[in-house]
């Protein structure tokens, strides 16, 4: 019996979603209509969804929070309602497309690149773009994939900033926003660089802090290994340069 519904739920393959049959059996309701239960269960699935995700970025101070991740899941739950009501009598794939569209117009504007040439905001885009397809999925009654979708957006965005973070500690490729004293300094602190293994594979000059006196670079780093495939880290490479008397201010560009 257990097998049979594990089967069920993940392996059959149908037009209608397998999920929806097993609710359907269950409860002796057809979900699968736009009748209240149905309407009321996909706006909860696209609501939870949402707050979940909107918490998660609230809690690290994005522009998009809680209340733009719950609209947006929400409001593209909605329109694939307003799809469904609409059958037979409209274009069914132009609502879905037109929400697709519009979202990547709201996530292009939680993207920034700041003065130190920082890519800010991509993940939420990313995430914002994703949530919106989950809601017209929740909003199609396709609950399965709307599920996964889920629990996989969970998955990624609540757990894998730790092991990207790992990854980029330990990368080999790094760009530094180097603040200098003076234009002369750079000379010195290429040559101090390439004294320990770091090739530098190019230098931006940032125009903005033309007008305070310094010299302002961002430097791409790559960091060579040694003969015992030993090299500097991302933070070795931070604290070196930040011991230079010629350097004002140094830090890592997180893209």
């Amino acid at each position: 019996m257990f097998q049979t519904l594990v089967y069920d739920v993940f392996f059959h393959v149908a037009q209608k979603d397998p999920l929806v049959e097993l609710l359907s059996n269950w409860t002796g309701h057809a979900f699968d209509s736009l009748t209240w239960y149905a309407v009321l269960i996909r706006m909860v699935c696209a609501f939870i969804l949402g707050a979940i995700i909107g918490a998660e970025r609230a809690t690290k101070s994005h522009a998009a929070g809680l209340r733009t991740y719950i609209l947006v899941c929400m409001g593209s739950c909605v329109a694939m309602l307003v799809n469904e009501f609409l059958e037979g009598n409209a274009d069914q794939s132009r609502i879905g497309a037109g929400v697709i569209t519009g979202i990547g117009f709201i996530g292009a504007g939680t993207i920034i690149i700041t003065t130190r040439n920082q890519v800010r905001g991509l993940t939420t885009a990313a995430a914002l773009w994703t949530c919106a397809c989950t809601g017209l999925a929740f909003g199609s009654g396709f609950y399965t994939l709307g599920l996964i979708s889920s629990f996989f957006i969970v998955i990624i965005v609540m757990f894998m900033p730790k092991v990207e973070e790992h990854l980029q500690r330990n990368a080999h490729m790094f760009d530094m926003h180097v603040e200098l004293v003076s234009r002369p300094s750079l000379k010195l602190l290429l040559v101090e660089l390439r004294k320990h293994n770091l090739q530098i594979k190019s230098i931006t000059y940032d125009p903005a802090y033309a007008n305070t006196g310094l010299s302002v670079y961002t430097l791409a780093i790559y960091s060579n290994e040694d003969e015992n495939r030993n090299y500097l880290h991302k933070e070795e490479v931070l604290n070196l340069i930040k011991s230079l008397e010629y350097v004002n201010f140094v830090e890592n560009v997180e893209q």
